[in-house]
């Protein structure tokens, strides 16, 4: 559906192509009966463990959430995605808006607030319908695995990887699908109507394409490109165009199943190096460094003892622990400053460590790739 910002003395909306003047209460009263449809749209995940998933995640449920009745911070998994794809949506408008030399925060439907860019809002709406589309695909035709979300101590859902990398390639899509709209809206806010033609076109080319059509150009007599031919995963199945052999739930998961026989050729490898008087754990200024480590470690600890009340670890357990599953073990070990094998342990739970590194921890769990 194909949708272009609308503005003249009668008053401003949105006008799909061949149609009438949508007003802004009539779209508001629209929006009402659009979201009361969405409400009961389920979302699917495996059979398996489906019980333990909350009633509010099953559905899309309302459109505002109840933490701050409205759409932002969704408290639940098909609100939080929706609100992730307009993110997306919002910032290719921005680029575009910038691009065709108009400013995006000189809002003309939405009312211009400190901080906000209330053109893009304006503009993005005519994609949203889109963006509602790819959401609806996604709910009805795959299935959702409950850990790419989880639930922050106030009850916000949040999307986690490998699904946002998912979501994140979309932004091709919408940055070709604003691109006409922003170059019409430039063309909508022109003094007159000679100065129409004027107005470039540098999302999509199209004056210079208009200004070319005429010429006959010789085609190139070089041999076109193979395309690649489709590929499938070797574990889900799903189809795509690279010579890679796992999506990246597939590679999450494959990477997980081959962890305990490389912990197997680790052990066998360190049992080996004993045996023949090479244990590199003892011996040399191995110990020494452990002995200093954990002086260190256990001075820091009790410092922050000192002045702080130590939390319930079950807290850590549930909020922390779940978010820090894909991360890599490089990253835990330079956030917190702890060994490699001790950082291990505490993603695959066997450790809980001193509450002084939980807030580093969360940190990096709020860093944008991480997001």
């Amino acid at each position: 559906m194909s949708w272009r910002i609308q503005v003249n003395v009668t008053g401003v909306g949105w006008r799909r192509p061949g149609g009438a003047l949508i007003s802004r209460a009539a779209e508001a009263g629209a929006a009402r009966v659009y979201w009361d449809a969405w409400r009961t749209v389920s979302i699917q995940y495996p059979t398996r463990g489906r019980d333990q998933v909350p009633d509010q995640w099953q559905t899309f449920g309302t459109r505002s959430s109840p933490i701050t009745n409205s759409p932002r911070r969704a408290a639940n998994p098909a609100n939080a995605i929706l609100n992730l794809l307009y993110s997306l949506v919002e910032a290719e408008t921005r680029i575009a808006l910038l691009t065709v030399g108009l400013d995006p925060g000189l809002g003309i439907v939405h009312a211009d607030l400190q901080a906000r860019g209330s053109l893009v809002f304006d503009v993005m709406e005519a994609e949203r319908p889109d963006a509602d589309r790819y959401l609806l695909d996604l709910l009805q035709g795959h299935t959702l695995r409950s850990n790419d979300f989880t639930e922050t101590r106030r009850g916000v859902c949040r999307v986690l990887p490998p699904l946002t990398h998912v979501l994140a390639a979309t932004t091709r899509t919408w940055a070709e699908a604003i691109a006409p709209i922003a170059e019409s809206t430039a063309r909508a806010l022109g003094d007159t109507d000679t100065r129409i033609s004027r107005v470039p076109t540098p999302l999509t080319g199209t004056n210079r394409k208009t200004a070319t059509a005429h010429i006959t150009r010789k085609q190139p007599t070089r041999a076109t490109r193979t395309p690649t031919p489709e590929t499938v995963y070797t574990t889900c199945g799903a189809s795509i165009t690279t010579a890679t052999m796992f999506c990246d739930p597939c590679l999450t998961e494959w990477n997980r199943a081959r962890m305990p026989d490389l912990q197997e050729q680790a052990v066998a490898a360190l049992q080996q190096a004993r045996q023949r008087g090479e244990d590199p754990a003892h011996g040399g200024t191995a110990g020494k460094q452990r002995s200093e480590a954990m002086t260190q470690r256990n001075r820091e600890n009790t410092e922050w003892d000192a002045t702080n009340q130590r939390p319930d670890p079950e807290t850590f357990r549930q909020e922390i622990l779940p978010v820090i599953q894909d991360i890599p073990i490089g990253e835990l070990v330079e956030a917190t400053g702890l060994s490699r094998p001790y950082c291990s342990m505490i993603r695959r739970g066997a450790y809980t460590p001193h509450p002084r590194h939980w807030d580093a921890l969360d940190n990096l769990t709020r860093k944008p790739d991480h997001l």
